[in-house]
């Protein structure tokens, strides 16, 4: 064989092991599983009104094993190695009795953009939705997004965005959500220096609704800020940000907020080892019935406390 033929097979050999090495899109059992390469992947899932797709690097992904008529239950996408963007919209959804929905992606190793986008989505009676946001290790960008999730009595939904071990920024944004029965948030640097940013607008707690929020910075010189504006709470509600060890900055702010009888409400910001700055402030437009329960308090594990409650 001359060393042309020999250097052009080469070649082709290169390239076929460069097309092998794309993100792979599976469905089984309800579950849809998209595992990215050890490159740089771009991966985007879109279910919107019971349609499923899959893209990598801009271009369409078939689905193996998806049948024309399913169910969806889960979502799964990994990254992989590599620097990673991986994107999960899901609009126009609802979650009906005994359906349930769980949604995870993960960057993996390396310094990957992670983000879920959730639009309209009802969770009825019975139903239960399931998301997990989390960059791993690396420095990492996550974002949560989730925007008119209605989560009905006997529903329930966990929301939870995590960056792992590395120097991450983490965004989460809550609008018009109305809480029937019991949502959980929770918001984990992990290691590492973090910037923890929350925003809630047009939050509303029914007298059935439990909302339990919790933001945790990790260990490292971590920021931490809740904004809460535009709420009406008639259930319970608890809102925690936490520091642990490192010098931290722990925030947060409510303002536009009505607490009506029978309402139970408690907000709490608490340090760890380090210097830390705390703040915690109801701003203009707050108002508390007599007949609610209302407490809140900063501890920065160094003595000095402060708590305020009402009811």
């Amino acid at each position: 064989m001359s060393t042309k033929r020999r250097k052009l097979g080469a070649g082709l050999e290169i390239l076929e092991q460069r097309r092998a090495l794309t993100a792979e899109a599976t469905f089984a059992d309800g579950a849809l599983i998209v595992q990215g390469d050890a490159r740089d992947d771009v991966i985007e899932v879109s279910y919107d009104a019971g349609a499923l797709s899959v893209t990598s690097d801009g271009r369409p992904l078939a689905i193996a094993g998806l049948p024309a008529n399913f169910t969806l239950n889960a979502i799964h996408v990994d990254g992989g190695a590599g620097k990673d963007e991986i994107t999960i919209t899901l609009d126009d959804l609802t979650l009906c009795a005994q359906q349930a929905l769980a949604v995870h992606a993960e960057g993996g190793k390396g310094r990957d953009t992670v983000q879920v986008n959730l639009d309209s989505l009802a969770v009825q009676a019975g139903g239960s939705l399931a998301v997990e946001v989390d960059g791993g290790k690396g420095g990492d960008d996550v974002g949560l997004s989730v925007t008119g999730l209605a989560v009905a009595e006997g529903g329930s939904a966990g929301l939870k965005a995590a960056g792992g071990k590395g120097h991450d920024v983490i965004d989460v944004a809550l609008t018009d959500l109305v809480v029937g029965c019991e949502v959980e948030l929770e918001i984990d640097g992990g290691n590492g220096r973090d910037d923890l940013t929350l925003a809630m607008t047009g939050i509303d707690v029914l007298e059935t609704g439990d909302l339990d929020i919790k933001a945790s910075g990790g260990n490292g010189k971590d920021t931490v800020e809740i904004c809460a504006h535009d709420m009406d709470v008639a259930g319970a509600l608890q809102v925690k940000a936490q520091g642990n060890n490192g010098k931290d900055r722990l925030m947060v702010h409510a303002g536009n907020a009505t607490i009506r009888d029978g309402a139970d409400v408690s907000a709490a910001v608490e340090g760890g080892n380090g210097k830390d700055t705390l703040s915690l402030n109801l701003g203009d437009n707050v108002d508390i019935d007599p007949g609610a329960t209302f407490e809140m308090g900063t501890d920065d594990h160094a003595g000095k406390k402060g708590r305020r409650s009402r009811g």
